[in-house]
């Protein structure tokens, strides 16, 4: 539950193809642990910039008050670009290759 005793939706960005399919790895890292502290997001992949933008405001529609991107900044730009004048707010986990 959120602070003000709302219930959170939160959904994960990632793509599992980046890195040459290492960024799946990361992933499944980062699953685990928010699992490990009982958040279990919805999980939304995506292998192409528009398939990226596509699955944010995927996640908007279907109410994520929270869109936590793994990644570099070409997938988070995207995503930051798909929630412009929405609520849900953006997480970032690095993962990028620089």
């Amino acid at each position: 539950m959120g602070d003000d005793g709302s219930v959170l939706h939160m959904a994960l960005l990632a793509n599992p193809e980046a890195r040459a399919g290492r960024a799946a790895a990361d992933l499944e890292r980062v699953l685990g642990r928010l699992q490990d502290h009982g958040i279990r997001p919805e999980v939304l992949t995506a292998a192409s910039p528009g398939a990226s933008t596509e699955a944010a405001r995927h996640a908007v529609s279907n109410g994520a008050t929270r869109l936590l991107v793994l990644g570099g900044d070409g997938i988070m730009h995207l995503a930051a670009g798909a929630l412009v004048d929405t609520s849900t707010v953006l997480g970032a986990i690095p993962a990028g290759t620089g």
